[in-house]
Order: structure tokens, then C-alpha cells, then sequence
């Protein structure tokens, strides 16, 4: 490293900055000789260099684009670089992306593909469901369902994902709702080649989002809902705030014999999606029906994390209060009095 200090850090972090303001404002040649300057003397940044990149790329230059990102690849490790070690973060290598898939140029998805290509080379990023589920999204909205799939046969050939559930979650999603067999077909292909083990799980999880309660019911093997089934779903509504499907589990919850605990887990992942959206009705409802359980002491979790929000009605407050001190130390109020 040529300068180490944060002082020095901070300051080269500022002129790449400004580099940046430069190509973004369309003075590209201006904005590639003041990086050549500073790179001179400085390292620069990883998240820098893959933004002005992508600027380059949405603006048709190609080759000065690929060369900007091989040359840092191989000044600053090489074949030694780590991915996981890169100095640009998930949200930049998203925003690089999108800022190529979204220009105006006719083929800015496969430009697109082609960064991504380069950043895998050069061990900016790796492989990963939240990179890929952009360039299906795209595939939808412009080709459906059948070149959503064909986007990501593609992506998969440049290296191993440890996860697709949000990419797999997406196109299912579609093709349910559109009810086209062909379409579910072509999915059900791409998921059972990529993660057989959660097809199942995820088409439960669907047709809870689009409100097909029966269907999904009789869709399960047996009486209840296996343990392992309903950790999935749940954690994956919590990934999506996807609020519809734990109200249903909530409502579904007697009828699939869920245990107590489990009942617990899908109140206390609304608590958390309802108190950071504010919505202090919906909370004061899971105060209620928490308080009408038979048997509260399973429950003095999601009570606790009700007690962070503090938007309910007066009587929510107190019923809350009172539930929750009672629950923590049952003694508490009989050495009161």
C-alpha cells in the first residue's frame, strides 16, 4: 500500500468522490485522467473503481471499462484477492449493476451481464442470489417467465451460489399467479435442478402469499405442519416482509396443530415487521390475541418485543405492562400489595 493512514484514506475517498461526480455528469475523458492521476499515488478504492466502470460501460465504452477493473485486479492481488475481502459493498455492486441494466442502450442487460462477469473475474463480488434476482427481474418485465429462466441457466454458468431462494421464490411467485402450466413447468425444472429439497416448501409459501389457503392445506402430507417446513416459511416471510403469510399461518395455526412455540415464532416476526412499519393497530391486535392465549408463559418473548414499541393506546400500554411485569416475576405484584 503506497498510503495506509486513515487521514490519507479519507482523502483519497474524497477526490475519488469527486471523480466520480465527474463521470456521472457525462465528462468521461476528465473524469478517467483525474483517476489516473490519483491512482498514481494512491490506492484507490475497490467501491470507486467499480463505479466509474459501470458509468463507462452505461455509456458505451466498453473496453476502458474492462481494462479500469482488470488493472486493479491485478495491482491489488491478483489471483490473491478474496471476494469476501473486497472493499465494495453488496448495495454498490447492486447499484453498478443496475445503473448498466437500466441505461438506455439496447443491449444494456446483456452490459449488464457482462460487469458482472468482470467483477466475478476479479473478485469484486461473488456469486449471489441478491446480484442475480436483478437480471431476472429484468428478463421479466422485457421476455416473461421463459426468458426470466434462460437469464438465470446463464448466470448459474458463471459459478456456484450458495442460495437462490429469493430468485426461485420470484419466479415461482409469477408463474403461479398466472397460472400457466407451461410456465410452472419450465420453474419447477430450474428449481429442482438448483434446490429440489425447498420446491415444495416454496409453492407452500406462494399460495399462502396469493391468498389460496385450501390449496396450500391440502397440499401438505398429514395433519400438521412439519417443524422444518414451517421454520422455512417463516423465515423467508421475514426476509420478505411478506405479512400475508404469516397472518395465514397465524389463522391456519390451530388447524395444522401448531405447538405453542412455533405459534410464538410467527407472532414475534409480525411484531417485527409491524413495529417498524408503525403500525400500532395491527401491534395492539397481536397484543390481544398473545393475551388470549391459554398459556402466556410461551409467549414472554413476543411480549418483550412488543414492550420496544411504544405507539399503542393507553389501554394497550397498561394491558401490556401489567401482562408482561406479572409474566417476568410472578411474585412481583403480591409483594406489592
Amino acid at each position: 500500500a503506497r498510503y495506509c493512514t486513515t487521514a490519507a484514506q479519507q482523502n483519497v475517498a474524497q477526490e475519488m468522490k469527486k471523480i466520480l461526480r465527474t463521470a456521472v455528469m457525462g465528462d468521461l475523458d476528465s473524469a478517467l485522467s483525474l483517476h489516473e492521476k490519483l491512482r498514481e499515488k494512491n490506492d484507490v478504492p475497490d467501491w470507486g473503481v467499480v463505479k466509474l466502470s459501470s458509468v463507462l460501460l452505461a455509456n458505451g465504452r466498453e473496453k476502458q471499462s474492462e481494462l479500469l477493473l482488470h488493472r486493479h485486479y491485478q495491482e491489488y492481488g491478483g489471483e490473491h484477492r478474496f471476494a469476501r475481502k473486497s472493499l465494495v459493498q453488496e448495495e454498490q455492486v447492486a447499484a453498478a449493476l443496475l445503473r448498466v441494466m437500466n441505461c438506455s442502450k439496447e443491449n444494456a442487460l446483456a452490459n449488464a451481464r457482462q460487469l458482472y462477469q468482470w467483477l466475478l473475474r476479479g473478485h469484486y463480488c461473488s456469486n449471489k442470489d441478491s446480484f442475480i434476482i436483478l437480471f431476472v427481474e429484468k428478463a421479466l418485465e422485457s421476455g416473461g417467465v421463459k426468458a426470466a429462466v434462460l437469464e438465470l441457466e446463464q448466470l448459474l454458468r458463471l459459478g456456484r451460489v450458495k442460495s437462490l431462494t429469493r430468485t426461485l421464490h420470484l419466479l415461482l411467485f409469477t408463474a403461479m399467479k398466472h397460472r400457466d402450466t407451461s410456465e410452472i413447468s419450465q420453474v419447477d425444472a430450474i428449481v429442482t435442478a438448483t434446490a429440489p429439497a425447498s420446491l415444495d416448501r416454496l409453492k407452500g409459501f406462494v399460495l399462502l402469499e396469493l391468498g389460496r389457503r385450501t390449496e396450500f392445506v391440502e397440499s401438505l402430507q398429514g395433519d400438521r405442519l412439519e417443524a422444518g417446513y414451517l421454520r422455512f416459511m417463516v423465515d423467508l416471510a421475514a426476509k420478505l416482509r411478506a405479512v400475508v403469510v404469516l397472518e395465514s399461518l397465524l389463522d391456519l395455526s390451530n388447524l395444522l396443530q401448531f405447538r405453542r412455540q412455533e405459534k410464538a415464532s410467527v407472532y414475534d416476526e409480525l411484531v417485527k415487521i409491524y413495529g417498524k412499519l408503525e403500525k400500532a393497530e395491527d401491534l395492539e391486535k397481536i397484543l390481544d390475541l398473545v393475551l388470549q392465549e391459554k398459556d402466556n408463559e410461551h409467549f414472554r418473548a413476543t411480549l418483550a418485543r412488543l414492550a420496544h414499541f411504544y405507539r399503542f393506546s393507553f389501554s394497550a400500554k397498561v394491558k401490556l405492562v401489567i401482562n408482561f411485569f406479572a409474566l417476568r416475576d410472578e411474585n412481583l405484584l403480591l409483594s406489592a400489595a
